[in-house]
Formats: C-alpha cells, structure tokens, sequence
C-alpha cells in the first residue's frame, strides 16, 4: 500500500501577479497594492483564522479593502476557468508535477499563507482548485506574517510563529505520512526558513524555479542544531519552560534576542513556541546520546536493509540496538587496552562503508539485508567479552585468558538466560521470549562474533577448537559445521562463512591512528599505563614473597608458570590449571595465592604488551581504499602509510619514558625502550602491513569465491616525505 503524503505548500501571490500580466490593469476593478495589505487581526476572531471559507466570507463583507478583494476574487476565478492550472501559480506548478501526484483519497496539502487580504484570497481560490486532486486541504495563517511594509511584526512575531507553525504541522503529520516541503511560493525571505527546517526535520523539499518547468528536490546539507549555541543556555530554558512569570523576569533576560523571541507569555506562563520546543528536542537528542550513537544513525548502509513491508524494520532494529550499544562496555575487565569499544566501533562502521558501498553500488544485491543486518550487529557485538571475567561457574579469569577467549566470553554472554531477559526489554524486537530472540536474531550475531578471531576453525576439515577452564572442556566445531537460523530460516553455510571472513577483515583493518583517539589523550595514557606498571609490579613482588614465605615453591617455578603464561599468550592454548595444581600440590589455599601473584604479574606483561599495540596504531595513518570492479570482480586496494605526526609523539613518549621509568623499573624501562626501537626499525611499516594481510589469507579463498578480492600494500614513498 502507498504510503501517505502530507505537502506542506508556502503561498505567495504569483497566482495575482500571473492574472495581472495577462489582463490590462486599466480594465481591472481593483488595487493589488490595496490586497497587499495585512488583514485587522483584532476585527477577525481567531475561530475564523482557522476556516479559510469562514475567513473568506469575513474579508469579503467586513474587511477595510472588501471590495478590492470581491472583485479580484471573481475575475480571477472566472480567468482560471480557461487555464491549464500548471500555468496559473508557483504552488499549483510544483504541486502537480510532484511524482507520484497526489492521491485524492489519501494526501494531504497544508497551505501556508500570509495574513494580507492577498494571501487569503490566493490560498482561498488555491483550496478550492485543489479539491479536484485531493480531498484535503488545510490551511495554516500565521500570527505576525503580515504585509511587507509590517516589516517590524514580521521579524518581531510573524518568522518565529511562521516557524512554529510549520514545525507543529510535520509534528501532528510525520508518524503516519510522508512529509514533502515545497518552497516554491511565499515570500522570498521564507525560504530559507522552510528550507532549513525541512533539513533540520529531514524532510524532502522541493523548489521550481521562476518560470522553469522543472521541478528541483534541493539536497540535503549535513546542518544540525549548534550545540554550543544551547549548551550555556539551556539550563535557563529548563528552568522557566511553564512557569509563572513572576520571579522568572531576571532568567528570561538573560537569554539571547534570537531565543527570547521563541518564548511567549500565555496565562501568566513563560511558555516556548513549538519552533523552540522543536531546537530544545532536537538539542537533548544530542547531548542524551553516545557518540556512536550520533556517528551510526545516519550510515548509507541503511539504504540496503530495505525489504518487504511485511517483515520486521531492519534499520529499525539496528538503530534500537544502537541506543543500548555503548552500556555493553561498562565494566571492562582489561581496560588498559587498545580502545575496543567506542573508537574501534566508530571506525569499523566507517571501514565497513568503505569496503561495502562501492560492491552495493555494482552489486546490489551481493549481501542480503539480513546478511547485512548480521554484518552490522556484530560490530557491537563482537568485543564485549571483555566485559566478563569468567564463564558459567569458571574461576576468576586471568587477564591472559579474557583476551585470548574474549570472541567465545562474547558469544556466551550473549546466550545467557540474564544477557536475554535483559535484552527482550530493551531491544524491542519483536521476539516473545528469551529463547525466540536468541534462535531468530541473536545467535547468528554471536556466531560471527564468535569466529572473528583467527584460530577459530572455519571450514568443516578444520580441527575443533578446544581448551579447558579447571576441570571443564570447552570445545567448538568449524563455523560451516554449524546450523544457524536467522528469522527462521537456515543461513547457507556459505553465506555464513562469507560474512564471518568479511568481518575478520574488516576487524584487521583498524589498525591506524585514529583509534587510539588525540595525541594529548595518547600521551595521557600512556602515563597512566606507566604508573599502573609501577604499581603493579610492586603488587606482583610482595604477592610472590607471601607465597614463598611458608611453601616449598621457589622463584624459578613461578618464573617458568608465568614464562609458559606469556609465551603461549594469543598463540595456543595453555592449561594454566594443571600446572598451577603442579606446583602447588593440589594445596587449595597455595592455588589461590599463586592466581593472585598471576593476576598481578599478567597486569604487569599485558600493560607492557599495550606500547607495541598502541605504537603500532600511532605510527599508521588512516588507510586509503581504492575499488575497481573488472569482469565481476570487486578488486580493493588497501594502502597503508606513516603517520606524519609519529615521530613528534613518540619523541614526547621517551621524554614521558625518561621521567616515570625510573631506576626501581629500569628492567621495565629497557623493555619499552626496546619496543619503541623496534618501531624505528626501517622495514616496520612493511611488517605492519603483512601482519594485517595475514588475517586476509586466512579467508582470502572464501572471499575470492564471491568476487571478492584484496590488496594490501605500503606507501613507502609518501611515508618517506
């Protein structure tokens, strides 16, 4: 079924001025100077305004220029009676070459006209013509927009009530129509009023210019509200919205001119006009939101999780689950690392568009929307077993494990009973229960999630991954292995191993500067990565004495659990706990102790592992995508280059490394020295780049298999400039 539309049309006088060009003035028995004139507000009563018919009859017999206005109204409604009415005005013009036309039964046309004895009759005889092509018509007179020689209650009151008016009219129309703007008629300078505010409301607007045939959609500008406009100011407007007016005076003088006259006196009551109630909301769904929030609500991707009207909204879905994605983060276990929540989120949607959109753009159809959907959740998904510390009855996890399991932490948290309940009430999908919404939608998130990291088996030949947690086994299948349904229906194994390769690769590819935010915070965390090290390593020391102190176990056999620890870290898995019951003797109390002394002494290894990581991400800049499509082949070209602003920061690192690694961590310092050598190192940006095409050959041959194919190189050339 058509979706309603709702054209909201601004009137001017070009159906006058066309009747008077082709009429010799000398013959026609009235003043147009007389109609320009603005109506007595006080000898109309407000009911009338609101009834162009009624309004129409009181201008005619009561109003100071009524027989101007008689007379004009039947000479040009007897003119139009030979007329092709595409030629007889700007708003008729615009209005019936829209595509599709207006539906008589359906649309709606709301007229906006001045309040002068010209608007009323033009939006009279623009009513009652408009009748034959649709059913209903309204029209909206605003207090204050007057003739143009009553410039003073045009600026004062007519352009702030103008504005109102229009934003009141999307407002009570939006839910259930279409809201198209067309600008074409009406007095100049309110255009681009109603431009702006059909921006602002990201609506369609459209424009014919002068005597051309054509009709212009105008585009849409990337403008929004000007948050530091409202930011001192709102705290004002919180407080005096609705109240009285006494003992408020001094609050209200304090704002600026422009917001002082969005705000009228009514009973005693400061109260906002809708165009300001309508900045106010726009102003707290900025500030009420997370940065990801307002970086993903506007992705092109959005275009292509379009389908049948009849299925559950997509985009929808995505943007309610975009409204909770940035809590999932709360609670980060290994917070020391390379951002993996909001930054890293905001690039991987910006990553995925770049890759994605030029393949959309010769292959539409190359990913279904739910395929899409799935590719898209998992960005927020993918990372948050972080945020856990143990699987379902587990021990405490040591910092080692949640990194190296955080894929499979993910996958599980996701799965459980509280993570579902949780999710049921927040996602508003429409899912009954836990299980519904974990079989039809979020299973097949998780899964990705899941398989995102390299050692996870993909193919149905690849051995299972497996490890243990105490005396628990936890294994997993290849990915194509697995039976997975999204709103009931099987995902091909295929499809489900093109989007899990899709990902891993976009997930590699954010390995660049932005990611670990502005160069102050850079140098920031470093320190505090610094001073958590000191800290840290104490902590480890005087956990080991106490071990030491009482039991059998030396130095060199906790030397060689933690050597064993770190060697094995993101490479394979390491049982920690036969090893700890090893050395310990199966003494419970010693076990503890010694988990303690990991903990502590992991901290230490994995906030040393951190500068590497984070040098890495500082010395790559942002990469540059290249997409040529031969032979239907979607061929990407990925270049890598320096970071021009690299060895300024990393000189301000030795600096900070001179100052806090002191000689109770000289061990420490030399190590960190030793990393930031190896990033000197001439061929690093090179290694960089074949570590990053590592992950790619993992899934290249899926990906060949769907025309997909990549290319990673280094600008060796511009990096050298």
């Amino acid at each position: 079924m058509q979706e309603k539309k709702c054209f909201i049309v601004t009137v001017g006088t070009s159906l006058i001025d066309n009747f008077l060009l082709e009429n010799d003035r000398g013959e026609i028995p009235f003043d147009k100077d007389n109609l320009n004139n603005s109506l007595d507000s006080n000898s109309i009563t407000y009911s009338n305004k609101l009834c162009i018919d009624n309004l129409h009859e009181s201008v005619s017999k009561d109003g100071t220029f009524n027989s101007d206005y008689s007379n004009a109204y039947e000479y040009i409604k007897k003119w139009l009676e030979k007329k092709d009415l595409f030629e007889v005005s700007a708003e008729l013009n615009t209005l019936l070459r829209m595509k599709p036309p207006p539906s008589k039964e359906n649309d709606i046309v709301v007229l906006f006209p001045t309040f002068t004895y010209s608007g009323v009759l033009c939006a009279k005889i623009l009513s009652d013509n408009l009748k034959s092509y649709v059913s209903n018509v309204e029209v909206v007179f605003t207090e204050g927009l007057k003739s143009a020689k009553d410039a003073a209650s045009f600026t004062k009151d007519g352009l702030s009530n103008f504005l109102s008016n229009m934003v009141e009219c999307i407002d009570r129309y939006e839910e259930n129509c279409e809201i198209k703007i067309l600008v074409s008629g009406g007095y100049k300078s309110l255009v681009p009023y109603s431009t702006l505010i059909g921006i602002l409301k990201k609506k369609d607007i459209f424009y014919i210019y002068e005597d051309s045939n054509e009709l212009m959609n105008l585009p849409s500008l990337p403008i929004g509200i000007d948050i530091s406009i409202f930011e001192p100011y709102y705290p004002i407007l919180r407080n005096i919205e609705n109240s009285s007016t006494k003992g408020y005076e001094a609050y209200v003088e304090k704002l600026p001119k422009e917001i002082k006259n969005l705000i009228e006196k009514n009973d005693d009551q400061y109260q906002f006009k809708p165009a300001l109630s309508f900045l106010v909301k726009l102003y707290k769904n900025i500030v009420n939101k997370s940065p990801l929030e307002i970086e993903t609500r506007n992705l092109s991707l959005f275009n292509y999780l379009s389908r049948d009207n009849s299925k559950p909204d997509l985009k929808k879905y995505f943007m309610d689950l975009v409204e909770i994605g940035s809590f999932f983060w709360i609670g980060d276990k290994i917070p020391e690392m390379v951002d993996h929540a909001l930054k890293h989120h905001n690039d991987l949607f910006k990553i995925t568009e770049l890759i994605l959109l030029p393949i959309f753009y010769n292959d539409e159809h190359f990913l279904t929307p739910e395929e899409l959907f799935i590719l898209l959740c998992t960005i927020y998904f993918h990372d948050w077993g972080h945020v856990l510390s143990q699987f379902p009855g587990s021990r405490t996890l040591l910092p080692t494990e949640i990194r190296d399991y955080h894929n499979i932490l993910g996958y599980e948290r996701l799965r459980e009973e509280e993570t579902l309940t949780q999710l049921v009430r927040q996602l508003k999908w429409n899912c009954s229960d836990e299980n519904n919404l974990w079989t039809n939608y979020l299973e097949a998130i998780a899964t990705v999630g899941l398989y995102h990291r390299k050692r996870m088996p993909l193919n149905c030949f690849d051995p299972n991954f497996s490890f243990r947690i105490e005396k628990k086994e936890y294994t997993y299948i290849p990915a194509q292995c697995k039976n997975i349904k999204f709103e009931g229906s099987k995902i091909n194994p295929e499809r489900l191993l093109l989007l899990i390769s899709l990902f891993r690769v976009i997930d590699s590819l954010d390995t660049q500067v932005w990611r670990i935010g502005s160069e102050k915070e850079f140098i920031f965390r470093m320190s505090s990565l610094l001073s958590d090290i000191k800290s840290e390593k104490v902590k480890s020391e005087k956990i080991k004495k106490m071990i030491n102190c009482g039991s059998k176990i030396n130095d060199n056999g906790l030397e060689k659990l933690l050597e064993g620890i770190e060697s094995n870290y993101e490479k394979k898995s390491y049982c920690i706990d036969d090893e700890v019951n090893r050395i310990s003797n199966n003494d419970e109390e010693l076990q503890t102790k010694i988990f303690l002394y990991l903990e502590s002494s992991l901290r230490v290894f994995i906030k040393k592992e951190q500068f590497k990581h984070y040098l890495k991400h500082l010395y790559l800049d942002s990469p540059r995508f290249k997409y040529l499509y031969e032979s239907g082949e979607h061929k990407i070209t990925v270049t890598y280059k320096k970071n021009n602003e690299f060895d300024k920061i990393s000189q301000e690192l030795k600096s900070l490394l001179e100052i806090q690694a002191k000689d109770d961590i000289e061990k420490i310092k030399s190590e960190i020295e030793e990393i930031m050598n190896s990033v000197d190192e001439k061929d690093f940006l090179n290694e960089l780049v074949r570590d990053i095409k590592q992950d790619y050959d993992k899934v290249m041959n899926i990906l060949n298999n769907a025309g997909v194919y990549f290319e990673f190189i280094s600008d060796e050339e511009t990096s050298n400039h």
